[in-house]
C-alpha cells in the first residue's frame, strides 16, 4: 500500500507541518497581516496539497493491490522524474531563504519557473505562462487585494 506517492506526500506533509510551527511563532499581525500571515497561508497550502498527494497515492496503491497489479508511482505524477517531488521541497526551502535577499518579484518567477520546468517539462510555453501568471496572480493578492509588503530585493 506504498508507493512513490505516499512516500512524497507524506514527507512532504511532515515539511509543512515544521513550517506552519515555525510560521506560527512569527508574531501576528494588528489590522493587517502580520509576518507569520504568508508563511501560515503557504504551509497550509502546502499541506493541503500534501495530503492530496498522499491520499491519492494510497487509493491508487489500495487499488492496484486490489486488482493485483504493480504500482508505479512515476505514472501517478504525469510522467515526472521520481525525484522531482524531493527537489520541489528542496526549490520551496531554497525559496524561502531567497525570499527576502531577491525580493518578491526575482525569486518567485524563478522559484515558479523551477517548479513549471520540473513536471511540465514537455510543455514548453507553459514554462513562459505559469511563472508570469502565477507571480502576477500572488503579487495582485498579496499586495494589492491585502496591502502585505513584500520585499523588494537589490534591484529596486
Amino acid at each position: 500500500m506504498v508507493n512513490r506517492d505516499v512516500v512524497s506526500g507524506a514527507l512532504l506533509l511532515l515539511l509543512s507541518i515544521g513550517y506552519l510551527l515555525n510560521a506560527r511563532a512569527l508574531p501576528p499581525g494588528r489590522g493587517e497581516p502580520g509576518p507569520a500571515f504568508l508563511p501560515t497561508t503557504i504551509a497550509v497550502l502546502l499541506s493541503l496539497v500534501a495530503f492530496t498527494i498522499l491520499v491519492g497515492g494510497a487509493i491508487r496503491a489500495r487499488s492496484a493491490m486490489a486488482a493485483g497489479v504493480a504500482v508505479d508511482g512515476a505514472a501517478s505524477t504525469g510522467g515526472a522524474r521520481w525525484f522531482a517531488p524531493f527537489t520541489a521541497i528542496l526549490l520551496t526551502i531554497a525559496y524561502a531563504v531567497a525570499f527576502i535577499p531577491l525580493g518578491f518579484w526575482m525569486s518567485t518567477l524563478l522559484y515558479t519557473l523551477a517548479i513549471t520546468w520540473i513536471f511540465q517539462r514537455k510543455r514548453p510555453l507553459q514554462l513562459l505562462i505559469v511563472p508570469l501568471a502565477s507571480t502576477g496572480i500572488i503579487y495582485l493578492l498579496f499586495r494589492v487585494v491585502l496591502g502585505a509588503r513584500l520585499p523588494v530585493g537589490p534591484f529596486s
